[in-house]
């Protein structure tokens, strides 16, 4: 991702930032899209989720890759261009600036999943292209707001790898107790899945930039580009698990309408959040350096209470 030009300031994080870290650590580390869905439309959907017959998985796959190469066609030829200036702003502030715009987009994921919960899985491969690239929009208003540089490739691709960060989960004891002792390189899962991304993200920024429009138009149709190709299955791979958990639920029988309209608007609100997150780690990493905001993090990660 392009540098944002900000000045660094001096001394060590503030006690507002390590409040935000802890935020951003207790969000990422356990998204809890799933408990959000049971609580809005009261069914046990983990346990729904074991019984996702044959055929709706593989609706599921062959949906989630369609929808991330519409949303990748998006991300590169459609977005908004540009920065804005957030040099004298706060990474709260601007977090908080971020529920403004927000209602357009989940006003058109309710209409989207009021037609995929009267239709349920068979609808999956229209309503979800549709749903993913409203959420790309949201999402890459928020990385403006939070003074993204959208006007490069891998800033725009950014965006879309949002989609593969909404499925972290919290340190095991393996990894907790590596933490603890101190050892390097060991990151939570937040860290970890970005790690595995950036490379698939700047690989496909990188062919992005030299190829020409026609090229990626063919990359994005058929697949003729290795690193396009990479990307997809990179990001296809953790949100395939969050469809999944979103398609069970549109297959209740008795809820049908109304569990497609809670379930996309949990659906946007939750990669919204993962997006605020990710951008305002991003945009402390340009400030403090991404070394000093990544301990800080994972010590606020660590300090999570151990998963039952």
């Amino acid at each position: 991702m392009s540098e944002i030009i900000i000045p660094p300031p001096t001394g060590d994080l503030s006690q507002s930032d390590h409040d935000y870290l802890a935020e951003a650590a207790a969000y990422l580390e356990r998204p809890g899209f799933l408990v959000r869905l049971t609580n809005k439309v009261g069914r046990p959907a983990e346990a729904l989720i074991k019984r996702l017959p044959g055929p709706a998985s593989k609706i599921v796959l062959r949906s989630t890759d369609k929808a991330l190469r519409v949303a990748l066609r998006a991300a590169l030829f459609s977005l908004p261009r540009g920065q804005i200036d957030v040099s004298d702003q706060h990474v709260r502030a601007l977090h908080a600036a971020t529920f403004q715009s927000g209602g357009l987009h989940s006003a058109a994921t309710y209409v989207t999943g009021f037609t995929g919960g009267m239709l349920g899985a068979p609808a999956l491969p229209i309503e979800l292209p549709a749903t993913t690239a409203i959420m790309l929009r949201s999402i890459a208003d928020i990385a403006r707001t939070m003074g993204a540089d959208l006007s490069t490739e891998e800033a725009r691709l950014e965006c879309l790898a949002v989609f593969g960060l909404g499925s972290s989960e919290a340190p095991g004891a393996e990894m907790r107790a590596a933490m603890d002792d101190g050892q390097n390189g060991i990151e939570t899962g937040y860290y970890a899945v970005r790690s595995s991304l950036a490379s698939a993200t700047q690989a496909a920024a990188a062919w992005a930039t030299t190829a020409s429009p026609q090229q990626v138009a063919a990359a994005l149709s058929k697949g003729r580009s290795s690193a396009i190709s990479r990307l997809v299955a990179v990001i296809a791979s953790r949100f395939s698990v969050v469809v999944s958990q979103k398609t069970v639920l549109q297959l209740l029988p008795v809820l049908g309408a109304a569990t497609g309209t809670a379930t996309n608007l949990a659906f946007i609100d939750h990669f919204n959040h993962v997006a605020r997150y990710h951008f305002g780690l991003r945009l402390l990493e340009q400030r403090y350096g991404a070394d000093v905001v990544r301990g800080a993090y994972q010590r606020h990660a660590l300090a999570l209470p151990a998963p039952e």
